[in-house]
Parts: C-alpha cells; sequence; structure tokens
C-alpha cells in the first residue's frame, strides 16, 4: 500500500484527503502537518511514499522551499504539490524545485488519486487543467524524460 504525508494549512482539506484515501483504499495517510516548518522532520520519521504538499502557507511561507529543503536531505523524495494556484509561472518554479508532480484541487477525486499514485510510483504528474506555453515545456520534459535527470543533479547539487 502507497503511504503519503500532508503539508496542507487547511485542517479540512487534509481531513477530506485522508477520508478520501480511506474511500479509495489507498493511499494510507501516515503523517501530516499543517506547519511547513514541521515537514522536514515529519517527513524523516514518517518515511512516506509520496509527500503531498501545498503551495502557499501564511506568512508568505512557500512550499517551493519546504520541497527544495525536503529534497536537499533526501534527493529521492516524491513530492506532489496540491494548490489552488493556477499561475503558470509559479507552477513552473514548483516543478524546477524537484517536485514530481503538481495536481490542483479543483481535480476529480480519482484524478487526485491517481495523480498520488503516479507520484509515489516515482513518474512525473501534471494536472490537465494546467495549461501555458511554459507549463507546457515543464510536461514536454516529464514525457520525454529530460526533466528527470536534472532533478536529482540538482538535488546533488544543493547539499
Amino acid at each position: 500500500m502507497t503511504t503519503a504525508a500532508l503539508v496542507d494549512d487547511h485542517p479540512v482539506f487534509r481531513q477530506g484527503l485522508r477520508l478520501l484515501f480511506e474511500l479509495h483504499g489507498d493511499p494510507r495517510v501516515v503523517a501530516e502537518t499543517s506547519l511547513p516548518h514541521e515537514a522536514v522532520e515529519m517527513v524523516r520519521k514518517s518515511r512516506p511514499d509520496v509527500v503531498l504538499l501545498d503551495l502557499v502557507f501564511p506568512d508568505g511561507v512557500s512550499g517551493v522551499s519546504v520541497a527544495h529543503e525536503l529534497l536537499r536531505r533526501n534527493p529521492a523524495e516524491r513530492i506532489l504539490f496540491v494548490s489552488m494556484v493556477k499561475d503558470a509561472a509559479r507552477v513552473a518554479d514548483a516543478l524546477e524545485s524537484g517536485a514530481l508532480g503538481y495536481a490542483t484541487k479543483d481535480q476529480s477525486a480519482e484524478d487526485l488519486v491517481e495523480a498520488v499514485r503516479t507520484v509515489a510510483a516515482g513518474r512525473s504528474y501534471l494536472a490537465a487543467t494546467l495549461e501555458s506555453d511554459r507549463i507546457e515545456a515543464q510536461r514536454k520534459a516529464l514525457v520525454s524524460g529530460t526533466w528527470g535527470p536534472s532533478r536529482h543533479a540538482s538535488a546533488r547539487s544543493s547539499t
């Protein structure tokens, strides 16, 4: 069974994800926090297959900085951003952080579960509802496999 850690400042969203995953029978939530500064230690202790990470937190904290720290400590970490943000530049920045995927909070439940399973399996995922030239370039790089190696190289070089 796939395991997941949730990092999102909205308790209702986290609770909804847990219930959604229980309904689908996978993944199993093994840890969660609303505080981005707790994410690294929580992930280290719980060792989930995938980390679901919001992009925006209160007080201007960015999920991208959390992703950078997670990947600095473990370049093989599998991160899926889950956010309402659809701005092309911000989505591309999130993907360039080394995350394997980006899903949106307005996707269907089935699509979100598939996103988690895809990233947990080590494959890239990008919500079909995201479109722009910059995001499309990211999508093409993900599909061609040219994005993956640079992800690990940049994560290793930042340690």
